[in-house]
């Protein structure tokens, strides 16, 4: 790539240790979940497949799932060009952006994915839904590229199901790449997160020891029924 950010070395190799030293985490696979939206829905996806034992729950919503999709391809290719940087700057221009596409793209790890507690993809297909309006004024790119992460999603679903690998995948038709659609998305989406998750271990009461046993006060006046019996001579009685 080109040069820095390094994303993966400062997503896996700095954020997360970060996290666990400085919150109240369960620091192990059962305890992460990865999501995201887009790219970052990409992002989710490939990071949960390269790193299968860090997270045990993914989502994506709206995500460019499948980075050899021809349009997709495109859009990495030129995307640099916003930062003022070359195309082709990331993985390289066509055909040689494909080994390093398919070192990270999610349909080529898919079988990393097994071993995932909860995996769910959300895509539209472009066209203006329910939650388009005056309030959420869409442009053609909107629904361009939705349509082209529906497509993405569906080669990504056709995968998890060659494999046998059990998924959520909501291709809920008419909805455009846009925050409305991603707001529900995650709303639909956080219980099935949080029941993936590993239950917290519930932190102990404090120790509170035990009231002291009452004081003893021995009876007075001599209680032994005969006290001859605690003399040397144990008259009355015969010892053998």
């Amino acid at each position: 790539t080109n040069g820095p950010p390094q994303w993966t070395t400062f997503h896996i190799g700095q954020l997360i240790p970060w996290v666990d030293s400085n919150f109240n985490t369960i620091a192990s696979k059962s305890g992460r979940a990865i999501a995201g939206l887009s790219m970052g829905g990409f992002g989710a996806m490939s990071y949960a497949a390269q790193f299968p034992n860090d997270f045990t729950s993914v989502s994506s919503y709206s995500g460019a799932v499948d980075d050899l999709n021809p349009a997709i391809e495109q859009v990495i290719e030129w995307s640099p060009v916003v930062e003022n940087g070359a195309p082709g700057a990331i993985f390289g221009e066509p055909p040689s952006d494909v080994p390093g596409l398919t070192a990270v793209n999610p349909v080529n790890l898919a079988a990393n994915l097994a071993s995932y507690t909860h995996i769910a993809m959300y895509t539209g297909n472009g066209i203006a839904g329910p939650l388009d309006g005056s309030s959420n004024p869409q442009n053609g790119s909107d629904n361009i590229q939705e349509a082209v992460v529906q497509q993405a999603n569906q080669t990504l679903n056709a995968k998890l199901n060659q494999l046998g690998i059990a998924h959520t995948f909501d291709d809920y038709g008419n909805g455009t790449h846009s925050w409305p659609y991603w707001n529900r998305d995650l709303q639909q989406d956080l219980p099935s997160i949080m029941s993936a998750l590993a239950p917290a271990t519930p932190t102990p009461p404090p120790y509170t020891p035990p009231p002291p046993p009452p004081s003893m006060t021995p009876p007075a006046g001599n209680v032994v029924a005969n006290p001859g019996f605690e003399s040397s001579t144990m008259s009355p009685w015969a010892c053998s």
